[in-house]
Formats: C-alpha cells, structure tokens, sequence
C-alpha cells in the first residue's frame, strides 16, 4: 500500500534508448481521479535546466510508474506522458483533484480538518483509507 506523504519529493528515473537509468525529477503530488477514489498519475517537478530555466511540471500516468527501492522508475513510452495519458486514461486533466489538504467535513456540516495523506493500493490504485489532521 502506498501513501501520498510516502511518494512526495522521491526520485524519479527513466531509461534513456541505451537502457541507462537518468534522474527525470520529484514527485510533487499525486493526481486523483474526478469521479472515482483512485489515483491516476504523478505530478513531477523537473529540475531547472543549467539553473537558470524553469521546466513545466509533467504528468505522468501511474500505471506506468514502477514503484522500486532506489525510487519510482518511469517507463517511457509515447502514452506515458502529459496529454497522451490523459486521453489514454480517459480523463481530462483540468477536472482531475489533487486531494492533499483538502478539508473534510461530515454529512451535517461540523469540520474534521484537512486531509494529510491518501492511502492506496498498488495494484489497482483505489483509494483504501484517508489520515485527518486536526490542525
């Protein structure tokens, strides 16, 4: 089971064509679904370009993320990335929700407090349990 605290600011990799593993960027948050309690895909922050140039953000579908112990390892195929995932997926990226922090309140009204990390399964990526802070 995986954790969205557990993935932040982890490591990400990908094979370049000779096979060798190259340091794409940190996950910075975990995409869910819009209508669905599952995870879709990983914001990941790619470092700046000689230090100087700001890179856009990447999604990347989870599906083709594998989890290992060195960190997560991206499997780069054409349908991997941004748009071309989103439409593979069927889903549209603007409508997706970034859960972390969102506040929680119950049925009647009264506040909970905000939701610190999103628990989910491995394999098929569905929500399992959700922590509340209080503050």
């Amino acid at each position: 089971m995986f954790s969205t605290s557990e993935l932040y600011n982890k490591r990400v990799f990908v094979t370049n064509r000779k096979g060798a593993r190259k340091k794409y960027g940190k996950i910075r948050s975990v995409v869910f679904h819009p209508s669905k309690a599952q995870a879709v895909g990983l914001i990941v922050k790619r470092p700046d370009l000689a230090l100087m140039v700001k890179r856009k953000d990447s999604f990347v579908a989870l599906d083709r993320v594998e989890i290992r112990e060195d960190g997560p390892l991206i499997i780069d195929q054409p349908d991997t990335w941004g748009t071309a995932a989103c439409r593979r997926l069927g889903i549209e990226y603007d409508q997706c929700i970034l859960w972390d922090y969102m506040p929680v309140k119950t049925v009647e009204g009264r506040e909970l407090g905000s939701i610190s990390s999103v628990f989910f399964d491995e394999g098929t990526f569905r929500v399992d349990h959700i922590d509340i802070s209080s503050s």
